[in-house]
């Protein structure tokens, strides 16, 4: 986990493979133990619950890593954000889905939500979380049941053929920047356009 300093605030930012948050698994409707039923698998349908339902403990923001190159533009949405709390203008409804929304380059807040955040079958997630206190940072870590690695792993493991496509990147533009740079940009520009 690493701690970054944005407006004032801390960020923190840890990143987990083989996630495995789920306590049942449906199918048809019915309940099964995820042992019984293996081609199913709902990974992070655990933190998915709590979060719909308001009760995650410590608030975080949930992100698809895959989508992330590297730190840099989660930094930069994560001031876009901590500005619009300053102004009192968030989007969404708590700081934390704010994040998730504003480093989706969308103006769209479900499609934001769907595509950066998680989904019952991620196993792949960047976790952030605000003004994180130790107890917090120990609470946040406990949360996901999966294998925490290091944030210089970003790079290597982004989908670069996914995050070219969500974010309508040319190649010709990568020829002259990074995809982190051009991620950054469209997060930038977004309220602008």
């Amino acid at each position: 986990m690493k701690v970054f300093e944005i407006g004032g605030t801390t960020l923190s930012l840890a990143l987990f493979i083989d996630v495995i948050n789920s306590n049942l698994e449906q199918k048809n409707g019915k309940s099964y133990g995820r042992k019984q039923v293996p081609e199913i698998s709902f990974f992070c349908r655990e933190l998915l619950d709590l979060m719909q339902a308001g009760t995650l403990e410590p608030e975080v923001a949930f992100l698809n890593a895959s989508l992330v190159p590297d730190v840099f533009p989660v930094l930069a949405a994560a001031h876009k954000t901590l500005v619009a709390k300053s102004r009192e203008s968030l989007t969404t409804r708590t700081l934390h889905s704010e994040l998730v929304y504003n480093y989706s380059g969308s103006k769209h807040i479900s499609e934001s939500l769907k595509r950066c955040g998680i989904s019952d079958t991620s196993t792949y997630v960047l976790v952030a979380h605000f003004g994180a206190s130790s107890d917090e940072t120990t609470a946040m870590r406990k949360l996901i049941k999966g294998k925490e690695i290091d944030l210089d792993e970003l790079q290597g493991r982004a989908n670069q053929v996914q995050i070219q496509k969500h974010y309508k990147i040319p190649g010709p533009e990568l020829t002259i920047s990074s995809v982190g740079d051009a991620i950054t940009c469209r997060i930038a520009a977004r309220d602008t356009l």
